[in-house]
């Protein structure tokens, strides 16, 4: 039978986290270059203005933004697995002392 060991947990809760925000950063860059190309494909098409790079560049940050919103969504459900699974290392540290038998 395997032995409890928290070094387990903790290095999966480590894992999550990182997951979670490797998604909010490509989620980031992904909206930056959708925005970037949304711009672009706008200004070259249907809107004449003094500066086009402004516009790429807004329409870049905007979705940029957005796009941080995504994977912030997406990624709360990763470190909330993490929280609980640290939380249930956290009970079973707090009350070994009481299994013991002391």
């Amino acid at each position: 039978m395997a032995k409890y060991d928290p070094a387990v947990i903790q290095k999966f809760a480590d894992r999550l986290y990182f997951q979670a925000n490797t998604i909010i950063v490509v989620w980031t860059i992904l909206g930056a270059i959708v925005g970037a190309a949304v711009g672009g494909t706008t200004v070259s098409g249907f809107l004449r203005v003094a500066d086009p790079m402004v516009c790429v560049g807004i329409t870049a940050v905007v979705m940029a933004i957005v796009g941080c919103l995504i994977g912030q969504t997406r990624a709360f459900h990763l470190k909330f697995m993490a929280q609980q699974m640290l939380c249930l290392m956290q009970i079973e540290t707090n009350t070994r002392y009481l299994t013991i038998g002391h």
